[in-house]
C-alpha cells in the first residue's frame, strides 16, 4: 500500500495484511527512514528495526508505536543498550 500526501509520495508499506491492517512488514518513509518488523493496529509493535536516513538504527521492542528495550547504533558504530521509552514520533 502506498500513501500520497498532497499529491506526493508518502509512505510505502509492504507486508502481510489481515483485514486491512498490516501484521508484519516494512514501511519506507518519503524522507528515507525505514522500519522493518511487527505492526499492530497500524503502529510499530513487537520486534522491529528502525533505520534513519541519518544513519542511526534502533533494534528492539515496540509497544503500540512506542520504543521500549533495545539497542541504538550510531553511524560511527557506537552502540547503546537499554530502555528507550518512546523515542519515535510516528
Amino acid at each position: 500500500m502506498t500513501w500520497f500526501v498532497d499529491g506526493k509520495l508518502g509512505t510505502i508499506v509492504t507486508g502481510t495484511w489481515i483485514r486491512g491492517r498490516i501484521g508484519q512488514g516494512s514501511a519506507v518513509y518519503a524522507g528515507g527512514d525505514r522500519y522493518d518488523g511487527g505492526f499492530a493496529n497500524n503502529d510499530f509493535h513487537g520486534k522491529g528495526v528502525y533505520t534513519s536516513s541519518d544513519g542511526w538504527r534502533y533494534e528492539g521492542i515496540f509497544v503500540d508505536g512506542d520504543s521500549q528495550d533495545g539497542i541504538i547504533t550510531e553511524p560511527n558504530g557506537k552502540t547503546y543498550k537499554g530502555s528507550f521509552d518512546d523515542i519515535f514520533d510516528n
